[in-house]
């Protein structure tokens, strides 16, 4: 008696058998990348919060003062303004795609710089 069974198709235990393997595989690859995107993402805002306060530093250099909003590095009526601050002359987004957070505080003299993160822990700039 013949069989009907083609000897090129799969059963459905060796469908089963294989994706399960995959499954395996990428649970393991996900694990493994997922914590090392985490701490990119983390240390990409920390790179970016220092460059925004290296822009804000040079504008106190020139202005006398820390500027009001992030956008006065990009442009200014005031005669001595020598930005653009920033290259590209854009604000950048957190990781995430947020605003970075920023306020000019007491009077001008000094600023606070952070960004709220994923949600889970916000990060401030010159803290861990």
């Amino acid at each position: 008696m013949k069989y009907l069974r083609s000897p090129s198709g799969l059963t459905l235990i060796e469908l089963m058998v294989v994706l399960f393997i995959l499954a395996l595989f990428s649970t393991i690859v996900v694990q493994t990348i997922g914590p090392k995107v985490k701490k990119a993402e983390l240390e990409t805002a920390k790179h970016q919060m220092m460059i925004l306060a290296v822009a804000v530093d040079t504008f106190r250099l020139d202005e006398g003062r820390y500027p009001d909003a992030l956008e006065e590095l990009l442009e200014s009526a005031s005669p001595k303004w020598n930005g653009p601050y920033l290259r590209p002359a854009r604000i950048p987004k957190d990781p995430w795609g947020n605003e970075y957070f920023y306020q000019s505080l007491e009077g001008g003299t000094d600023f606070e710089l952070y960004s709220t993160g994923s949600g889970e822990k916000e990060i401030r700039f010159g803290g861990d």
